[in-house]
């Protein structure tokens, strides 16, 4: 009988062992804490519904939904849950606290970091709290301990030059559980920019790349509404009576209408230097001459042809012209009547009938200081004999805005290396010019802008 006493015996404490080794083996299945203390599975399902949970919540309350991806959705980042250990409400038991991540919330590029805390209640554990701490743009966050009923985190702080990827500045925070709240305390570092700002300044950043990644396109209208812009140069017209300050704001209104082509400077204002160098020489409170107003409210027309001699842009007359900035390039088209229009212009000089004159006010005023016309580039055009053309060497006049011999404000200088001439009336032609902001070392050095005029009857 005591032989038959301590078989049950053995018996029962092998299968005591079983039940207990097959027991802690799923009651910490997986996950440790900070310190390589064993997470109980109860703790990491309860994990697994709640978050769940909180992602279809938000996503329901926040999301469009995606019909061309109804399977996209927000997702926890599991392999970057992270546990820590400790009493967090005084009662001797270790509680556990969790970060957590959430990744692409309504397919977003986005991630946010989360913390939880789970109250050991002896028998079990209960999820009484959670509390976003960080995310992109905002801030790193990893657990360094809990210490008197303190929850530490480590932190790393966006600073003004960080790329949203990578914020670099250290710092520290806490949290403490209050009535079942997470109340942030002892922050130290610096004050994250708003994950607004941070897109913000990212967008900006990004811009001139994608530009030319994307290869972008703008229509640039013409603008035509102002009173006495026609080729009566003797009309009133809406500037006669300005000062100079009304004259700059004028300007700038029409600056900022294409202001994110980024193509003049952020603080430009044409009474200062240099700019001044064209507005300086105006007599306000004067009238002007019609058609040179076509300069002054089209300031992204950078390059202006006129027929030789003559300050009336083509495109004031010949105005069905479509002109597009794609990437580092504007393209300016004359189509069917719209290029019959501008080669009767060009024709119709008497003294010098096919010459175009340049004027690249414009492109001074936004900073590009330097062109060339790329004539091996080019077609239907005489290039010049002259090694002091514009097609031979990189050239630069400002241009100014004056009171002229009329007593009007009107535009000079007239500059004779400024001429191309062309073959043909009628003709497909091509004129293309590069810009630079600096003085090229060669012409065959890589342009900032080209701009582009296509003729095509």
């Amino acid at each position: 009988m005591a032989i038959l006493r301590h078989k049950n015996s053995i018996r029962t404490l092998v299968i005591i062992a079983i039940i207990l080794s097959l027991g802690l083996s799923t009651f910490f299945a997986y996950g440790k804490g900070e310190n390589g203390q064993a997470i109980p599975q109860i703790v990491q399902t309860q994990l697994d519904i709640y978050i769940k949970r909180q992602i279809d919540r938000y996503e329901k309350e926040n999301c469009e939904p995606d019909p061309d991806n109804s399977s996209c959705r927000g997702t926890e980042y599991k392999d970057a849950r992270r546990f820590c250990l400790g009493d967090l409400d005084g009662d001797g038991r270790e509680d556990i606290a969790v970060l957590y991540t959430i990744e692409s919330f309504c397919c977003g590029n986005n991630y946010h970091f989360f913390l939880a805390v789970l109250l050991n209640k002896g028998t079990h554990f209960e999820l009484v709290a959670s509390v976003k701490v960080g995310g992109k743009g905002e801030r790193g966050v990893g657990f360094n301990t809990i210490r008197n009923g303190k929850i530490l985190l480590n932190t790393k702080e966006y600073l003004p030059d960080d790329a949203l990827c990578c914020p670099s500045s250290k710092g520290r925070t806490s949290y403490t559980l209050k009535n079942n709240w997470l109340i942030e305390s002892d922050r130290v570092g610096e004050k994250p920019m708003s994950l607004q700002e941070r897109y913000q300044r990212a967008s900006e950043q990004l811009k001139p790349y994608l530009e030319e990644l994307f290869k972008e396109k703008m229509n640039i209208q013409i603008d035509l509404d102002i009173t006495g812009i026609g080729r009566n140069a003797d009309a009133p017209t809406s500037l006669d009576r300005m000062d100079f300050n009304q004259l700059s704001a004028f300007r700038k209104e029409k600056v900022q209408k294409y202001a994110q082509l980024n193509l003049f400077p952020k603080d430009y204002d044409p009474l200062k230097s240099p700019h001044n160098r064209i507005y300086g020489g105006i007599t306000p409170k004067n009238p002007w001459i019609g058609p040179v107003l076509y300069h002054l409210s089209n300031p992204y027309i950078l390059i202006i042809l006129s027929r030789d001699n003559d300050v009336t842009p083509l495109n004031l007359v010949c105005s069905e012209v479509k002109i597009v900035r794609s990437g580092n390039k504007i393209t300016e088209s004359h189509i069917g009547r719209n290029a019959l229009c501008w080669f009767d212009g060009v024709f119709s000089s008497t003294n010098s009938p096919g010459v175009v004159n340049v004027t690249m006010v414009n492109a001074w005023d936004a900073g590009f200081h330097y062109i060339n016309l790329a004539e091996n580039q080019c077609t239907n055009i005489n290039p010049s004999p002259s090694n002091n053309n514009i097609g031979k060497i990189a050239f630069s006049q400002s241009s100014f805005y004056h009171l002229g011999p009329h007593k009007r404000n009107n535009i000079s200088p007239y500059d004779p290396r400024a001429r191309i001439t062309l073959n043909q009336k009628n003709k497909p032609t091509r004129l293309l010019f590069n810009l630079w902001r600096k003085l090229p070392a060669s012409l065959t050095e890589k342009p900032d802008l080209v701009y582009e005029v296509n003729v095509n009857p």
